[in-house]
C-alpha cells in the first residue's frame, strides 16, 4: 500500500493502525488511525474497524470524510462501504438510495450494487 504521507511518523502509525486492524484489535486500531486524521489511508481503515465493532455511525462518518477528500483510489469503495453500513444499521432507504446511486454509475461497484439492490427488491 503506497501513499502519500506528510511524515515517518505518519506513516509508523499507519503501519501500527494496520497491524492492529490485522490482528482483529479494532478498538486499538481506531485509536491509532484517529491519531492521525489527515491521512485517507488511516480514515478509510478507521471506517471499516467501526464496522467490525459495529459502530455504524461513526464508520460513516469516516467513509463520508474518504469521499469528501475527493482525489484518491478510494472513493468507490468508500461509498459501497457506506452502503453496507446502512444496511446493516438496517437504514434500508438510506442504503437503497446509495446503492441505486452506485449501480447507475459506471464504478468499481456497479454489478454488486444491482445485485444487492435485487435481493432487496425480492424480500
Amino acid at each position: 500500500l503506497s501513499v502519500r504521507s506528510g511524515s515517518y511518523s505518519d506513516n509508523t502509525s499507519l503501519n501500527l493502525g494496520m497491524f492492529s486492524y490485522d490482528q482483529g484489535q479494532y478498538d486499538e486500531s481506531i485509536e491509532i488511525f484517529k491519531s492521525i486524521p489527515d491521512n485517507v489511508v488511516a480514515r478509510l481503515y478507521c471506517g471499516f474497524a467501526y464496522m467490525n465493532v459495529k459502530n455504524y455511525e461513526a464508520a460513516i462518518k469516516e467513509f463520508n470524510h474518504v469521499m469528501a477528500h475527493g482525489d484518491n483510489l478510494f472513493t468507490d469503495q468508500a461509498e459501497w462501504n457506506i452502503g453496507l453500513s446502512y444496511l446493516a444499521d438496517n437504514k434500508m432507504s438510506k442504503a437503497l438510495a446509495i446503492f441505486t446511486k452506485i449501480s447507475n454509475e459506471d464504478g468499481a461497484y456497479k454489478e454488486k450494487s444491482t445485485r444487492i439492490l435485487n435481493e432487496l427488491k425480492n424480500k
